[in-house]
């Protein structure tokens, strides 16, 4: 008799004590993450520059640093709404190639070959429901699925130094979905890193391309391609610090 309540007792006990116990990931409300976000992005353009001729260019952009800032919010079912600051991008460059003379080691200059400038801008914001999983162990590890939208816009306006070329200004409006597998390890109390693979699995955007070439007639100097991609040629791997508030 004594043995039967003496099992009964450390299976309540236990049963109790598990049903408490949490992954000592989930003990925060509110956090920080601070990653960085490395992206192979590859995209084709058509640029038509008359009635007849056309060319299509091949983009591979390569980002191995990409600084990202999110908040979190852990809810009553322990998993967590994230949103973050994924891109903010204001960049301006000018190249130009220019013949000169050299007269006696002084230079002259003769004319411009070939010159342009170039103004990008890019924003994009992603929001995540990340799902945990194990949150009854205790772990220092804790895998999870986040399952994110990211809206983005992207402009790239080129300006020609030679009066033979015509202004052109691409813009992208879109609008990606992620599924990311998370791992996170408890470094500390506070502190825990994360490292996640976003996948793209769709790419939902509008590509409006103007030029001010007057050759052509008023409707094609703008035109507005939209596409919807599944699998688009989007890779990128994710490395961060979480702080809890």
């Amino acid at each position: 008799m004594i043995s039967k309540r003496l099992l009964t007792a450390t299976l309540l006990t236990l049963c109790t004590s598990l049903s408490f116990a949490q992954n000592p990931n989930l003990d925060f409300k509110y956090a920080i993450k601070v990653s960085n976000m490395a992206t192979l992005e590859k995209r084709v353009f058509l640029t038509r520059h008359s009635d007849s001729f056309v060319t299509i260019s091949r983009d591979n952009d390569l980002k191995i640093f990409n600084p990202t800032i999110a908040f979190q919010i852990k809810n009553k079912k322990q998993n967590v709404h994230e949103i973050e600051l994924t891109s903010l991008e204001l960049q301006r460059e000018k190249n130009s190639t220019i013949y000169y003379r050299d007269n006696l080691g002084e230079l002259q200059k003769l004319q411009t070959l070939a010159g342009a400038t170039f103004i990008n801008t890019s924003i994009a914001f992603r929001y995540e429901y990340i799902i945990n999983f194990a949150k009854k162990q205790n772990s220092r590890f804790m895998p999870s699925l986040g399952l994110a939208l990211m809206p983005y816009y992207q402009r790239t306006k080129m300006v020609p130094e030679l009066s033979v070329y015509y202004p052109e200004t691409r813009t992208y409006l879109g609008v990606r979905g992620f599924l990311t597998p998370h791992v996170s390890y408890l470094i500390s109390k506070r502190l825990s890193a994360d490292v996640n693979i976003p996948v793209c699995v769709t790419d939902t955007y509008s590509e409006i391309f103007r030029t001010s070439n007057p050759s052509l007639p008023a409707a094609a100097q703008k035109n507005t391609h939209t596409d919807m991609i599944t699998m688009p040629k989007f890779f990128s791997v994710r490395a961060g610090l979480r702080v809890t508030i």
